[in-house]
């Protein structure tokens, strides 16, 4: 079995929309690695945390970062 988490970011209106983009993305995950994925999350958000000083708990969004926004604003 897998798992799969599916995202999207951005508006596909073509007129008048407020972004340039849409995307779409999935990460899938074999049931027998969702253990060791878990923990390799884990370790990366506490990576960014002790680095750069973002909580384990908020949501990183792409637009913030490209933007310099939430949670990448204090080391953008």
């Amino acid at each position: 079995m897998y798992i799969a988490y599916i995202d999207e970011s951005g508006d596909i209106g073509l007129v008048n929309s407020p972004t340039r983009y849409f995307v779409l993305a999935c990460v899938l995950v074999h049931d027998s690695e969702w253990l060791n994925t878990l923990n390799q999350l884990i370790e990366l958000r506490r990576y960014l945390r002790n680095t750069y000083g973002i909580n384990t708990r908020t949501e990183l969004k792409a637009n913030d970062f490209v933007r310099g926004h939430g949670a990448w604003m204090d080391w953008a």
